[in-house]
């Protein structure tokens, strides 16, 4: 699953910005950005979960709703 969420948002890549970070506190954490103007970003997708690919399925999912509703499709 992490292999189709980072194809999605290389595809989209000049207007997404990803994050994929792992704590011992915080388990898995992926965060999205949308890129609004050069520098300013807007946080779209942000889920945690200890197992990578169900956190990766999340933020998938989390990431395919908002470009349905704000870009028309993904």
């Amino acid at each position: 699953m992490i292999d189709e969420l980072i194809r999605l948002v290389n595809r989209h890549g000049n207007i997404l910005n990803l994050s994929i970070e792992y704590g011992k506190v915080t388990d898995w954490t992926i965060d999205i950005e949308h890129r609004i103007c050069i520098g300013k970003y807007e946080p779209i997708v942000s889920v945690q979960n200890c197992d990578i690919t169900r956190c990766a399925a999340e933020a998938y999912i989390k990431l395919t709703d908002w470009m349905s509703e704000r870009k028309g499709g993904y």
